[in-house]
């Protein structure tokens, strides 16, 4: 059985709040869902909350979590903005390429979903989880595991994702808070010696790019020694992890803790398995209508309810934010 934790507040409005209705041109931006399917549950739940306003001039866009769909991603953002469509909510593959493509765009309202791009006026609203709660939230979860092997040292190695996503660094660095005096004492020992964020970064949110990094970390290791845990930022970096250590012929018994991120179907197979230890549901529904909720106050020319704001480098701007919920097994 998969047991549910809530962590944080509440969010700041409710797929059961009335919502303004709009009929203006709008452009939603994803990454696609080959690497990670939750963007498709991201989409399927805006579709359930703009039916709800009766958005009916909604267009979708999707593009691959790579370089290239990065350039894709932008392109799109052009294509849309030359066809006329002025509203957008974008979960960026890269701030910056998409911050060159707006450089010539006026007069467009953004709603940025999951991941906040930055140094960028045309921002209007933030619907996300804090990230820096979630990686704290993971941290709590490897200390719980820690304490509970009775062990005097652990090792533990790091994951990070890719520098072009403005979360990962958050993610890593709520972790970090928690799992720094284990690290600083040597209970948490980093064979690997990778122990900042750009030494943990990946270049992608890929399970490939995961194990590529955790088999070459594994390299390190001899037979007498064993990762005992894991930092994963999200399921997809813990389904690498996972085969990394499946090649490198881990018994169960054997296995490292592993964190993750977004509940995936994956992930609970793997937390039922005992190959992954937990994973973190951040509130998709309630981020979804958030977003819905954020752009349409923005077309209505309001600004959205929020208690919490944050500074993008070049305007202050609302937060609304989702509740991040610890999946594990009982």
């Amino acid at each position: 059985m998969l047991l549910v934790v809530t962590a944080l507040a509440l969010v700041s409005c409710s797929p059961d709040e009335p919502i303004s209705v709009t009929n203006q041109p709008i452009a939603v931006l994803l990454p696609d869902g080959a690497a990670n399917n939750r963007w498709i549950s991201d989409k399927a739940n805006m579709e359930k909350a703009f039916k709800q306003v009766n958005a009916s001039k909604v267009t979708y866009y999707s593009a691959p979590e790579s370089t290239q769909g990065a350039t894709t991603q932008a392109n799109q953002l052009k294509e849309a903005y030359h066809n006329g469509t002025r509203n957008f909510i974008i979960t960026a593959i890269d701030q910056a390429t998409l911050n060159e493509a707006m450089k010539e765009m006026t007069n467009i309202r953004i709603v940025c979903h999951d991941r906040l791009i930055k140094s960028n006026t045309n921002i209007g609203a933030y619907s996300s989880c804090d990230a820096r709660e979630i990686g704290r939230l993971q941290g709590q979860y490897l200390i719980m595991a820690f304490d509970l092997s009775g062990k005097e040292v652990m090792n533990l190695e790091m994951l990070a994702g890719p520098a072009s996503d403005e979360n990962s660094e958050a993610f890593f660095d709520g972790a970090y808070d928690v799992l720094k005096t284990y690290i600083n004492n040597g209970t948490l020992n980093i064979v690997s010696g990778k122990c900042s964020f750009h030494q943990a970064a990946l270049p992608e949110w890929t399970a490939e790019a995961a194990k590529a990094e955790m088999k070459e970390r594994l390299k390190k290791y001899d037979s007498a020694t064993k990762v005992d845990l894991v930092l994963a930022p999200n399921d997809m970096t813990a389904e690498g992890a996972i085969a990394a250590f499946d090649e490198a012929q881990y018994s169960l018994k054997e296995f490292p803790f592993i964190t993750g991120q977004d509940n995936l179907e994956s992930a609970k197979q793997y937390i039922e398995q005992g190959k992954q230890y937990m994973t973190v549901d951040k509130s998709l529904i309630d981020m979804a209508y958030n977003s819905v909720s954020a752009l349409v106050n923005l077309i209505n020319g309001g600004i959205p309810t929020s208690d919490s704001w944050i500074d993008n480098g070049s305007v202050r701007i609302p937060f609304l934010k989702s509740t991040p919920v610890a999946v594990y097994k009982n």
